[in-house]
């Protein structure tokens, strides 16, 4: 199930279909919606951790950094799949 909350009014096509692949690509893991103005991400369990864009394009490309950031380093992975 996608997590996708959106009003697509105000939204172009290629807006709308931007906004859908992000969520289909971080599910479970962002929320994603528009309310007409702003583009917005909100950390799935974390309500305070919204990024926020003029555009879906943008909103992606934040969302691949704060993701980055979010997860553990690979050396600690691997230390967990080691065990």
């Amino acid at each position: 199930m996608l997590t996708v909350m959106t009003t697509r009014k105000g939204m172009t096509p290629s807006e709308a279909s931007e906004l859908a692949d992000a969520a289909w690509h971080w599910d479970g893991a962002y929320m994603f919606d528009f309310n007409g103005e702003v583009f917005r991400a909100t950390r799935v369990g974390e309500p305070t951790k919204i990024l926020t864009a003029d555009s879906p394009w943008e909103l992606r490309e934040l969302v691949r950094e704060d993701y980055a950031r979010w997860l553990p380093p690979s050396s600690e992975l691997a230390e967990r799949s080691s065990i």
